[in-house]
């Protein structure tokens, strides 16, 4: 995915380091061409990347781990305005879904009304 990322000439990712994002948030350290942005609040992090892509026109990213941390990143404003923004969205382990685990959240119903 960081490669991916890397070769749509992301250069920041906005997001908190914890839970579900700690294994990204190494593979971008490792790879050093990606800089990661802690912000303080996931919201935060969203706001960012779609301020970013406005004032370069290129595409941003901001990540937001399970529960919450999904629900903030739709609250920017990328899908009204159109600004090119990629929001990882990483959640819980595969074989956790459907067991009530701690702030589960569907991602793909979630984002399902505001994305591309």
């Amino acid at each position: 995915m960081v490669d991916c990322l890397e070769k749509n000439d992301i250069k920041r990712i906005y997001a908190i380091t914890g839970d579900s994002l700690n294994e990204v948030n190494n593979v971008v350290r490792e790879n050093g061409n990606i800089e990661w942005i802690h912000v303080r609040h996931k919201e935060v992090g969203a706001y960012a990347s779609v301020a970013e892509a406005q004032l370069t026109g290129n595409i941003a990213c901001c990540a937001g781990s399970s529960g919450p941390g999904h629900v903030h990143l739709i609250n920017d404003d990328a899908h009204r305005s159109g600004d090119p923004v990629i929001a990882i969205a990483s959640t819980i382990s595969s074989i956790e879904f459907g067991m009530r685990y701690f702030q589960e959240t569907n991602s793909t119903k979630l984002f399902d009304d505001c994305s591309y």
